[in-house]
């Protein structure tokens, strides 16, 4: 892990993310769930049509509850793997149902007991529905802090952790809202995964990746 950035480093990258930052199109603890569940490998736009289509009809962890999978399923294609994630919403909501009284938890542990819900997910619903200083870490803040210098693990507890800590030098608990959704967006339009569109990029001067390239 790194242990060391400097300030100005760290605010050149917080300004260039912000102005990429995208809010999440919903607020509602429940909703973003279904979000988060819907998002893995799924482009932005198609789980942000395939989640509102879905709670149009099941707003609710008992409405989810009673649709059937078959049902579920055709409601949110052609999200990726879209019948294993129907399942799992199903089995989802009805654990919501019965044993947290059709309320989402606060609560990291609570939040990963249900079905579907790893690390990133239950962290994008703590930070986008509970307004949490939390960064989730996806591919797209995984590499691109990599490349940036920012850290140097896989671990994503410790991506996590490196990079709470080294932004809460510089803004407030508040601010790391901009990093999550500031990274999948510069990370789709200019830092891509397979191949990061470096003669259009405006980090490129606090950038190791691009420097070591040079």
């Amino acid at each position: 892990m790194k242990k060391w950035v400097s300030k100005q480093k760290l605010l050149k990258i917080y300004s260039v993310l912000k102005q990429y930052y995208k809010p999440n199109l919903f607020s509602e603890p429940f909703h973003v769930l279904v979000f988060a569940v819907l998002s893995a490998r799924t482009k932005e736009e198609i789980t942000e049509k395939a989640a509102a289509k879905l709670l149009r009809i099941a707003d609710t962890p008992e409405k989810l509850a009673r649709l059937s999978i078959t049902k579920i399923a055709s409601l949110i294609k052609p999200v990726g793997f879209y019948k294993q994630k129907a399942k799992k919403l199903k089995q989802l909501a009805r654990m919501l149902q019965y044993q947290f009284n059709s309320i989402v938890p606060s609560n990291k542990k609570q939040l990963m007991k249900l079905p579907g819900v790893g690390n990133k997910i239950a962290d994008v619903v703590l930070a986008d529905a509970f307004g949490m200083p939390i960064i989730a870490v996806d591919v797209h803040v995984a590499v691109i802090a990599r490349r940036l210098g920012l850290v140097d693990s896989t671990n994503y507890d410790e991506i996590q952790q490196t990079l709470q800590d080294l932004f809460l030098n510089v803004i407030k608990p508040d601010q790391l809202k901009y990093i999550n959704r500031g990274f999948v967006f510069f990370g789709k339009q200019i830092c891509t995964t397979a191949k990061p569109r470096c003669n259009i990029c405006p980090l490129t001067d606090v950038c190791d990746y691009f420097n070591k390239k040079k």
